[in-house]
């Protein structure tokens, strides 16, 4: 007997057909593209859309942009208003004043994995993305890359995250990611362009 599995929609046509109906809730996704390629317009959309629809809430962890800057970039794309109940960006400096001394005692991994676990207790997200991969990687003393990448990923996962990893790929490269995607169990959507230069993603396996 075939178990039917949530799925989490993009709310974009082309790529819901392409998986399937939408993202299996639960997974880890890594979202790469080169500079300029909505990576983050993307999840944005597909949380504001999902709280709207159903109620979801995410939690968006920018570790370079500003909260004010990405709601104003939201905007633009037509959004509209990112309301907190359902879409809560959180960035560096609202970390970093929570922080207080944690962040010259423990790394950066554990210091977001108890972050994300307070927030899911306290709130109940369900969507997380951690924007983005190359900040973490530069916060972070990483001794055994891999390794700490898969603890922390499976730390998300036991709490039933739906997770989006986003990193830039540098242009004319063919690796999603700092050290691949090989070890991490992820899936993949990749944005680029075409050659007609309209804005393009396309899904890999979703685990």
């Amino acid at each position: 007997m075939d178990v039917e599995v949530p799925l989490l929609q993009t709310y974009v046509d082309g790529l819901d057909r392409a998986l399937g109906g939408g993202i299996p809730k639960g997974s880890t996704v890594l979202v790469a593209g080169t500079p300029g390629t909505m990576k983050t317009s993307l999840i944005l959309w597909m949380m504001q859309e999902n709280g709207r629809a159903h109620g979801t809430k995410s939690l968006y962890v920018s570790l370079e942009q500003d909260m004010d800057s990405l709601k104003a970039g939201a905007a633009r794309m037509g959004m509209g208003v990112l309301h907190e109940a359902t879409v809560y960006v959180l960035d560096m400096g609202q970390l970093r004043r929570g922080l207080h001394r944690s962040e010259s005692t423990k790394d950066w991994f554990t210091i977001l994995e108890e972050i994300v676990k307070e927030a899911v207790s306290s709130t109940g997200y369900q969507v997380l993305a951690i924007d983005s991969l190359e900040a973490l990687y530069a916060l972070s003393d990483l001794k055994t890359p891999r390794r700490e990448m898969f603890h922390f990923l499976t730390a998300l996962k036991e709490l039933g995250l739906t997770t989006f990893l986003i990193t830039e790929t540098p242009f004319g490269s063919n690796r999603l990611a700092q050290w691949g995607r090989t070890s991490w169990r992820t899936g993949s959507c990749t944005c680029g362009r075409s050659r007609s230069g309209r804005r393009t993603c396309s899904s890999a396996c979703v685990a």
